[in-house]
């Protein structure tokens, strides 16, 4: 951007208003925009997440196991991330995998995780991310 120096002409002085005019008419649909990008990026944070994840332990190796239960119609599942990728996990079914209403199906983390304290859960209708 070029500096306008003021100096002592009046036709200087008689176009800086109009540019100033125009820089702001230019500056309108630029804010427009990223109110509504902004907003657009809000409203996928808002939505309740189709899924719920309860803790519990797998009686049988001692070890840490979500269990993920559908709250809309048809859930699919697509990869669940247990301490962000740290705390491998092994899934009761194959992934993706779908889940109708009410129904649930276990995640267990390997005896190497000694404790869950976050769960990422990316489904067909966004990614959700739980923590206890």
């Amino acid at each position: 951007m070029q500096t306008l120096r003021l100096g002592g002409s009046s036709y200087a002085r008689a176009l800086l208003p109009q540019l100033l005019h125009f820089r702001k008419i230019q500056m309108k649909p630029i804010i427009m925009f990223a109110c509504i990008l902004t907003l657009a990026a809000l409203s996928g944070c808002s939505g309740k997440a189709p899924v719920s994840v309860t803790l519990g332990e797998n009686s049988f190796w001692n070890s840490p196991q979500i269990s993920i239960t559908a709250l809309d119609e048809d859930v699919t599942v697509e990869s669940v991330k247990i301490n962000r990728g740290n705390c491998p996990s092994i899934s009761q079914k194959k992934l993706p995998y779908k889940i109708a209403f009410g129904n649930s199906f276990k995640v267990d983390a390997t005896i190497s995780c000694e404790k869950v304290i976050e769960a990422e859960i990316n489904t067909n209708k966004g990614s959700f991310t739980f923590t206890f």
